[in-house]
């Protein structure tokens, strides 16, 4: 629940809010510091300046105006936001435009009033002078004109946010869900009197998010198979949990287990215990090791790949031959929760940003083609943005970007990363080098951040990555990546053409809701002992 106590600042102070995000330039940070800053020259110790959303020490931050008192609360959490906003007056949001606009509506729900952009879905549960202010966010002085009488007149802000509590109090989810479940719970009724409930098979799930001490973005492991798991088309059949805590299942308490990975170090010396015991309780296994058939060569994953009556891969290279009768190919799909697809090409302008994410084992990938991209920074205003591989050291090309801090939750990880990614990902361009370790994978994640993507050519990455098409590939020979990089850094219409069919080409077949068919399939040949 968004709602809660109201925080009062001390001496009677109004507290006005903002979320400040320069990496999003139609988020209007330079505007809404400005406008900001106009407030507090205007109504001096009367009023608390509170922002959120970036750190204070970031290259973009310094940039904006910052010549009055203020107070950055940095980069919150869903908690920590509605805390912010229950302790706020008045939240203003300068964007050039809004979808729908769910933190005004948020605020309104936190007692809060909401000052909205007039271009976009705010308009939808504002109306201005009534429950909220609708501004030009383009006019920074028009919307201090208007804002201020009413900073004003405390008696007026007070009544329209109380106006704001009630409109927001409609869009309760508990509200929605109550009413869906009136309308379809006496045709349930009739239908579960000739069709019984059907029983379905138990799944647990044993992420590799749980596994300490890997050295890879964070929560991945969730993305290739738990999360997929979980989509409501599979739940109607499967009963499916996700054994988030790294506990390995009772032997008994499914049909089938999902052992993904490396198994995990503290489960290590009594896994073979739990599997045979699981086997002679009648449980199925499948067990999924992705990009890293290498790993089968260690005793855990050995035992648990010659157990498995399914083996989930990527791709069937390096598989071991003896296991490749087990093995079905799955694809890492994208899912729609967790990627925002079909966000605007950055416009056109000065610097061009070049961006590329990994960890560390990428480093050699970098390492690869450092010179050629020494040579297109220098001989452009181009500039290269590296998250992940250099976390503690200066990259040897490109600017570090600091890395996403991980959560003690590993479910809370991944969502939070992916979030955290397309958050400060606002590239023109964006890197795939590698030739190893799935590169599909990385295309598919690169291309989702609405940037040209150039990726080195392998046969792993053709079924998916089209020359010239959906991105430029780059042979390995010297050179070749210089020379790819110019045409795009020169050309925005290619950069335009590439954007486009990436996209579509993941909105037309790399969904993990639009194969359910193949997940559905593989716990279907599990409970059947591998046929």
């Amino acid at each position: 629940s968004l709602s809660g106590p109201r925080v009062v600042e001390p001496d009677g102070r109004l507290c006005v809010s903002a979320m400040i995000r320069p990496r999003t330039p139609r988020r209007g940070a330079r505007r809404t510091m400005e406008l900001l800053a106009l407030l507090k020259d205007e109504f001096g110790n009367a009023i608390t300046i509170r922002i959120f959303g970036c750190d204070t020490t970031t290259e973009e931050f310094q940039e904006l105006p910052q010549d009055f008192e203020f107070i950055n609360h940095g980069i919150l959490t869903r908690p920590e936001v509605a805390a912010l906003l229950r302790s706020s007056d008045l939240f203003i949001d300068m964007s050039d435009y809004q979808a729908f606009g769910r933190t005004g509506l948020e605020a309104m729900a936190c007692g809060t009033l909401s000052a909205v952009p007039n271009v976009g879905g705010g308009r939808e549960y504002a109306v201005d002078g009534a429950n909220g202010l609708i501004i030009d966010t383009l006019d920074v002085v028009g919307a201090f004109d208007y804002i201020a009488p009413l900073l004003r007149d405390r008696e007026k802000l007070a009544v329209m946010k109380l106006r704001a509590i009630e409109t927001a109090s409609r869009y309760s989810p508990d509200r929605a869900a109550i009413s869906e479940l009136l309308t379809f719970a006496p045709a349930l009724s009739e239908r579960r009197a000739t069709f019984p409930k059907p029983i379905r098979p138990r799944v647990a799930v044993l992420s590799d998010t749980s596994a300490p001490g890997r050295d890879d973005l964070p929560g991945r492991g969730n993305e290739r198979l738990p999360g997929p798991l979980l989509q409501n088309g599979l739940q109607a059949n499967w009963n499916i949990r996700i054994s988030a805590a790294g506990n390995l299942p009772t032997p008994g308490s499914a049909e089938i287990a999902v052992v993904q990975g490396q198994v995990p170090r503290q489960l290590k010396d009594h896994f073979e215990a739990w599997q045979s015991a699981w086997r002679k309780a009648g449980g199925r296994l499948i067990y999924d090791i992705g990009n890293r058939p290498d790993i089968v060569i260690n005793k855990p994953e050995r035992m648990c790949a010659e157990a498995a009556d399914v083996i989930t891969i990527t791709t069937g290279q390096n598989l071991p031959q003896d296991l490749e009768s087990k093995a079905t190919i799955v694809p890492s799909f994208l899912s729609r929760e967790s990627w925002v697809l079909g966000d605007a090409l950055r416009a056109p302008g000065s610097p061009l940003k070049i961006g590329y994410f990994g960890t560390k084992q990428n480093l050699p990938d970098i390492a690869r083609i450092a010179s050629d991209l020494k040579q297109v920074l220098e001989q452009s205003n181009a500039e290269l943005e590296i998250v992940g591989p250099y976390q503690n050291t200066d990259p040897i090309v490109g600017k570090r970007v600091g890395f996403f801090k991980r959560r003690n939750d590993p479910a809370l990880q991944h969502p939070e990363f992916l979030s955290w990614l397309q958050e400060i990902a606002q590239w023109d361009i964006v890197l795939v080098p590698e030739r190893t370790l799935d590169p599909a994978y990385k295309f598919a994640r690169s291309a989702a951040l609405g940037a040209a993507v150039v990726c080195a050519d392998s046969p792993d990455i053709r079924g998916l990555a089209k020359h010239e098409e959906n991105c430029l590939l780059v042979p390995d020979k010297p050179g070749a990546w210089t020379s790819a990089l110019r045409r795009l850094l020169e050309d925005h219409t290619l950069r335009q053409h590439l954007v486009y069919n990436a996209l579509r080409t993941l909105q037309e077949g790399w969904i993990a809701e639009q194969n359910v068919d193949i997940y559905d399939a593989i716990l279907k040949k599990a409970l059947n002992g591998g046929h």
